[in-house]
């Protein structure tokens, strides 16, 4: 019932420390597991749907979508599979947000070779990319939601034996 009353409360706008924590634990033991230098793929496919959002998302909010762009999310190049992850937690402005700076580059895809990726990203005016990483930042609190319950509907938070932060 108690866990009931949280979820509620996220649900009225009111982010708790316990769903961060949840994501931030998931996170590193899953990385534990298999990896820091791991590819995307080396992971399961819920696994790898924490490990892609809470990773794009501590870069994004490190230093905007030029930190992501500047780093290379292994074996996700062009960063599609992160969008996916995104998508499939049910983060609309999140989403909204990567469509938004995909949108910066030809055929909205972002490419391989990162100082090409970078020099494109660059040519676009400070206050559009500030825009998009705004538009971002404000997702951060549906961001920690959605992955929460992605990790409890999909019972990661038993399988990685995360119980107590709830």
């Amino acid at each position: 019932m108690e866990l009931d009353n949280k979820l509620q409360d996220k649900n009225m706008g009111i982010i708790g420390d316990w769903e961060y924590r949840l994501c931030d634990n998931i996170n590193r033991k899953i990385i534990k597991k298999y990896g820091e230098d791991s590819n995307a793929t080396d992971f399961p496919e819920k696994e790898r749907v924490v490990v892609l959002v809470w990773t794009a998302t501590g870069i994004i909010e490190n230093g905007g979508f030029e930190y992501l762009f500047s780093s290379l999310l292994p074996c996700d190049s062009h960063y599609r599979s992160t969008l996916e992850s995104f998508r499939i937690i049910g983060s609309s402005k999140a989403v909204d947000a990567l469509s938004k700076a995909f949108a910066l580059f030809p055929n909205e895809l972002p490419p391989d070779d990162d100082s090409t990726r970078m020099s494109l990203y660059k040519t676009h005016s400070q206050e559009e990319l500030k825009s998009i990483n705004i538009t971002f930042y404000n997702a951060l609190d549906e961001i920690t939601h959605c992955l929460a319950q992605f990790i409890i509907k999909n019972d990661l938070h038993i399988a990685w034996n995360e119980i107590a932060v709830m």
